[in-house]
């Protein structure tokens, strides 16, 4: 993980866990922030943090992208706000892309307030957004998301790196997912 990243991902931190250390109020977005976002979904980082925030390894079949040679792979897993959490991150590649990807999952999540919150830490409102599902697709300038169209991706890819999450919910819960495509 590169420094820029590490900055950015503990400036959120520190956003999000207001000077005593708490939690943001919704508990999917929180996990999701300290596990995938502050880590810039950079698989070694995402190892190191859910290590240290006492997820266990679990058995789960996870998804991947068609046509990226995946190297590693994680499925973890631990009790949030009283459900199930499910947290996947892999990385891989498909030439000249670097993809990597981390998921958590919350059995008792609500997609409004994930979604609320996603929007309030990236300053801008979802690119696509339909019934339970909403995508932002930003790059990184400076501290802050910067949003994409879909003109900017091949550059946004070569440069910082683009970055799509999607929030979906349901009746199983909500899941958010970072997926991150650097040249």
């Amino acid at each position: 993980m590169n420094s820029r990243r590490a900055i950015f991902g503990f400036a959120i931190a520190a956003t999000f866990s207001g000077a005593a250390g708490t939690a943001c109020a919704d508990p999917a977005f929180d996990a999701f922030r300290q596990l995938c976002i502050a880590t810039g979904a950079d698989y070694p980082a995402v190892v190191a943090a859910a290590d240290a925030a006492g997820w266990k390894p679990i058995d789960v079949t996870i998804m991947t992208m068609k046509g990226v040679a995946v190297s590693d792979k994680l499925t973890r897993g631990r009790t949030i706000a009283g459900g199930d959490a499910t947290l996947s991150a892999w990385r891989g590649t498909a030439p000249p892309n670097a993809v990597s990807t981390c998921t958590v999952k919350l059995s008792k999540g609500a997609f409004a307030a994930a979604r609320t919150s996603v929007q309030a830490w990236a300053g801008f409102a979802p690119q696509d957004s339909s019934g339970q599902k909403a995508v932002f697709r930003f790059t990184q300038m400076g501290a802050a998301p910067r949003p994409l169209a879909a003109s900017d991706f091949d550059s946004a890819a070569a440069a910082a790196g683009l970055e799509i999450l999607t929030i979906t919910g349901g009746s199983g819960g909500v899941n958010l997912d970072l997926v991150r495509i650097k040249k």
